[in-house]
């Protein structure tokens, strides 16, 4: 890791490893996830999300504990780029995140992958305290299309938020005319 006590200057190496592919940079990329500064962290993670490397997951799943909401959620979307069981149960274990920004992402980010069959803790998101968690939750659960889902989906449109009754009538439209 750098020592400059300028975040600017770590920053500026980041950006300059970046177009580099050797293993050296790839170390000291994976080196600044801990960053004394949130902006590198963020960026270090965006970075090393370009590079799509199987050692990316390993690198990257201890930062879903950083103190930064936006760290984490930047974390789970360059996660979700690396599609595996190890993937979902951590994005699932976001679910349960402490921050709502954090929350909505990891229910949008398990809703892309696109897993096989609904996940337990992405249909339990249905019922989030904030409702932008709740809205997001049922566009990932929508895609799945299957009865079980789309039960619970019309659950959703006595919701107490007007966007999280519109996104319930909207999943229940496109659902209902696809089956």
């Amino acid at each position: 890791m750098v020592s400059s006590v300028d975040p600017s200057v770590r920053e500026a190496l980041l950006y300059a490893l970046h177009t580099s592919t050797d293993a050296i940079a790839t170390e000291l990329l994976m080196a600044h996830l801990t960053d004394l500064d949130a902006h590198v962290r963020e960026l270090a993670i965006h970075l090393l999300q370009q590079r799509n490397l199987p050692d990316t997951v390993a690198a990257l799943l201890p930062v879903l504990d950083d103190s930064v909401p936006r760290v984490r959620a930047a974390a789970i979307t360059a996660l979700a780029r690396h599609s595996s069981d190890t993937t979902v149960v951590a994005l699932l274990r976001c679910l349960q995140d402490s921050d709502a920004f954090v929350r909505r992402n990891a229910a949008w980010e398990l809703g892309e992958l696109g897993y096989p069959q609904p996940l337990p803790g992405l249909l339990d998101a249905l019922h989030d305290p904030v409702a932008v968690v709740r809205e997001v939750a049922i566009l990932a659960v929508m895609r799945y299309n299957e009865p079980a889902t789309l039960a619970e989906i019309r659950r959703c449109l006595d919701d107490r938020d007007g966007a999280v009754c519109n996104a319930a009538a909207f999943a229940v439209e496109q659902m209902s005319h696809s089956n």
